[in-house]
């Protein structure tokens, strides 16, 4: 009688996941293009949804940010600054503080 192995559960995802891997035909430069647009579409709405929330929070605990404070939110793209600024709203007691260097 031939020995049998036992395959785990694991085994069967990663050679499920090799052959679907395999079968895969490359990407059209289109295609690429399409998912580098989408991605950065999708970085610019969530970065216009986090300016909107820092503005907020801002007017709500009365910082009175300036025109040119709210450009600099409105029009920024930095992530380490778009996930500062917020931390900082909460606790500065002006909005100089928000935007200190």
């Amino acid at each position: 009688m031939a020995s049998e192995r036992k395959v785990s559960f694991i085994e069967l995802i990663y050679e499920d996941g090799y052959a679907k891997g395999l079968a895969m035909e490359e990407k059209t430069y289109v295609e690429e293009m399409y998912d580098q647009g989408y991605a950065e579409g999708v970085a610019v709405a969530r970065a216009g949804r986090t300016a909107k929330l820092i503005l907020k929070l801002m007017d709500g605990r009365d910082l009175g940010p300036t025109e040119e404070q709210r450009q600099r939110v409105t029009s920024s793209r930095d992530s380490v600054l778009l996930a500062l600024w917020p931390r900082r709203s909460m606790s500065a007691s002006a909005a100089a503080e928000v935007f200190a260097d």
